[in-house]
């Protein structure tokens, strides 16, 4: 009867303590690699994120210089005029790019996404005088998403775009 009643004894006291210390260490494995894999997707969302943005930006005042005049250019600004006589005006103020439409003078709308700060923009001329003058863009933007410095990005970029100089045929 001894024997019976052996058969049907609990755990003891120390092979408990060793069984929930074996889960909780493979439970904090688990939890630690959860947590790297979700900072780890959160920063390529945030850098997707500022690319997307960041290239749409250049896109648009790649658009804006082709097929223009320039007539002026600062490190940060740039002046351009089509054919109709319209003039286009990119320039950065705090962390926007702005275009105005008006004149060569501060004012007009966003072209940057308020997602982003741009850092950096600088135009270079290369040979503006010329028919196809060549124009460098240096844009460095950073998300605004980026509380902290896991999920901060920033990003550099550089393209260079061929204007057109158009004179008048009489």
């Amino acid at each position: 009867m001894t024997g019976a009643r052996n058969k049907f004894q609990g755990f003891t006291l120390v092979e408990m303590l060793i069984t929930v210390s074996i889960f909780a260490i493979a439970f904090m494995i688990v939890a630690a690699t959860f947590v790297g894999i979700s900072r780890a997707q959160n920063k390529a969302r945030a850098t997707t994120e500022t690319l997307n943005e960041s290239s749409f930006l250049l896109e648009q005042i790649a658009r804006e210089i082709k097929g223009k005049m320039i007539q002026s250019s600062d490190a940060d600004s740039i002046c351009l005029l089509d054919l109709s006589g319209e003039i286009s005006y990119i320039y950065l103020s705090g962390n926007d790019v702005y275009l105005s439409h008006v004149d060569c003078t501060p004012s007009g709308q966003p072209l940057s996404a308020p997602n982003i700060d741009v850092n950096n923009l600088q135009f270079f001329v290369k040979n503006a005088a010329e028919e196809h003058p060549l124009t460098t863009i240096v844009l460095t933007v950073s998300n605004v998403g980026g509380s902290t410095v896991e999920n901060k990005t920033t990003i550099n970029f550089q393209t260079a775009v061929s204007g057109r100089q158009y004179t008048a045929v009489r």
